[in-house]
């Protein structure tokens, strides 16, 4: 994983925690938390790009955004929060682990820059075995040969 979507990782789990564990709800920073981490998802497609393998996580950055306009909107109504804080809990938890996962077990690999004037780069090799011979073929003097 690359910093910005380590940061992600780091800053979803806390408003997760936020928005998951009734004791937190009267602390101040939770609600920025969904914030930052919006800040942080948008600079990381704009710095590091886009990758398929962090949907989840931008789903979930935008889900504990809107949870977090929900509970701006609706100050006053305690039982529409607790059936939502639950939902996101319930939720959360399943994105959460698979956003985690997902770069970890798929990474971005990259290949060596090309050298020379062209940005174009090939190589072929032709191996042959002497000490084995091919089997396959009618002439008993062939050797194995790998093309690559």
């Amino acid at each position: 994983m690359r910093l910005f979507e380590i940061l992600l990782s780091i800053i979803n789990l806390l408003a997760f925690l936020g928005l998951a564990i009734p004791r937190l709800h009267t602390l101040r920073w939770k609600g920025y938390t969904s914030l930052v981490a919006l800040l942080i998802a948008v600079a990381q497609i704009g710095v590091e790009g886009a990758r398929w393998q962090m949907i989840p996580a931008y789903g979930l950055t935008i889900l504990f955004f809107l949870i977090w306009l929900f509970g701006i909107a609706l100050p006053g109504r305690r039982h529409v929060k607790r059936i939502v804080a639950i939902l996101s809990a319930g939720v959360g938890i399943v994105v959460f682990v698979v956003s985690i996962v997902l770069p970890i077990l798929m990474p971005v690999f990259h290949f060596a820059q090309p050298t020379g004037p062209y940005a174009i780069g090939t190589v072929i090799y032709h191996w042959v075995d002497t000490s084995r011979p091919e089997l396959f073929t009618p002439d008993p003097n062939d050797h194995r040969e790998l093309m690559a």
